[in-house]
């Protein structure tokens, strides 16, 4: 009668609300096991792993070993920092040659000598009235975790007029302990070592400043190999 039909919405409105603080649970970090133990009725250890919502690096840390964690407070921050933002202040006269998807190359001041390589993502819709400037964001890779968050730095952006680089891949580019080299086709099947200089890191490849003229032949996948050969040969001669 009616006393059983109530009995079965709130038995129904019950088990709705177990599976919702169960959901709950597991998104707060505990695994299925611990979450039916907590709808159990279970004790469970004072102590549990927190498990993080996404990849990244920890850069920073509100929690003290030992004190209770609020619920809604944080414990630690989490950045991904394989790539950064770089925000760059573009004078209002320059915006027009600007557009999505151009490279971008960051000297961070912190860093003398290194570049790192991006592009444009977002150019702002705002000119700041006194400087008259816009602001441009970029995403560059920091695969190697050197840019921090507020580093200072100069920017360039490689408009659709800009000179263009060249670049070979990283595999062609040799280090061997005094200076970076490269192998040259001299002649069909033999190499000659070439000292050169780098700038910008892109992904697969490096920009060459100096030491390589576009056009000339290069090994890439032995060349390797053919450092390994040339140190023989100089240990040998040795």
């Amino acid at each position: 009668g009616r006393e059983e039909a109530e009995a079965r919405t709130a038995l129904e409105e019950a088990r709705l609300e177990t599976q919702k603080a169960l959901l709950r649970l597991r998104t707060l970090g505990f695994s299925a096991e611990e979450a039916l133990a907590v709808g159990a009725g279970s004790d469970l250890s004072p102590s549990m792993a927190v498990t993080a919502p996404m990849a990244g690096t920890v850069v920073a840390v509100s929690a003290v070993a030992g004190e209770a964690a609020a619920a809604d407070g944080p414990l630690f921050t989490i950045a991904a920092t394989d790539r950064m933002w770089v925000a760059v202040d573009v004078a209002e006269s320059d915006l027009t040659r600007v557009a999505a998807g151009q490279r971008v190359v960051f000297f961070p001041d912190g860093i003398p000598g290194r570049r790192f390589a991006g592009k444009v993502t977002v150019i702002g819709a705002e000119v700041n009235d006194r400087t008259r400037m816009a602001r441009v964001f970029a995403e560059v890779k920091n695969g190697d975790g050197l840019l921090k968050a507020a580093m200072f730095g100069s920017a360039e952006i490689l408009a659709g007029d800009a000179e263009p680089r060249l670049v070979v891949p990283k595999e062609a580019v040799q280090n061997d302990g005094d200076c970076l080299l490269v192998f040259v086709t001299a002649t069909p099947g033999v190499f000659q070592a070439r000292r050169v200089e780098t700038g910008a890191v892109y992904e697969g490849g490096y920009e060459i400043t100096r030491g390589l003229v576009a056009g000339e032949r290069i090994a890439s996948a032995g060349a390797y190999l053919l450092k390994t050969e040339a140190m023989r040969g100089q240990m040998g001669a040795g």
